[in-house]
C-alpha cells in the first residue's frame, strides 16, 4: 500500500514539474499508480532477473532501461496518461520516480 500512496504521489510531482509527462483526469493518475505498482511487484523482478547478465555487464546500468520500460508499460496502458515515448525522455523520468519515491518513502 506504501509503494501505491508513494507512486501516485511521485507520478503526481512529475507531471506537475515535468511537461513530457501528463494526465487528462486524476482517475488516470490512480490507475497508472495502480498499475505501476503491480508492474513493479510482478513484472520487474522477472525482468531483472533474465537480465542480470546484460545487468552485471553493464555495471547495473541496464537496470534504469528496465525501470524505463515499466513505467512505459504502466503510461501504455492507461487512457488519459501521457508519457512522451522517446527512450530517453522515459529513462529520465525512470529515474526521477526512482529519486522521488526513495524521498517520499523516507518522509512516511
Amino acid at each position: 500500500m506504501i509503494l501505491f500512496i508513494t507512486n501516485a504521489i511521485a507520478l503526481w510531482l512529475m507531471s506537475q514539474f515535468i511537461s513530457h509527462i501528463s494526465f487528462d483526469k486524476p482517475s488516470a493518475l490512480i490507475l497508472t499508480a495502480a498499475i505501476l505498482t503491480l508492474l513493479q511487484k510482478i513484472v520487474k523482478p522477472i525482468l531483472t532477473f533474465i537480465s542480470f547478465p546484460i545487468t552485471f555487464l553493464t555495471l547495473g546500468l541496464f537496470n534504469l532501461v528496465i525501470n524505463a520500460f515499466v513505467l512505459y508499460l504502466a503510461f501504455k496502458y492507461v487512457e488519459g496518461a501521457n508519457i512522451d515515448s522517446h527512450l530517453s525522455s522515459t529513462v529520465i523520468a525512470g529515474i526521477i520516480l526512482s529519486i522521488l519515491t526513495s524521498i517520499i518513502e523516507y518522509i512516511l
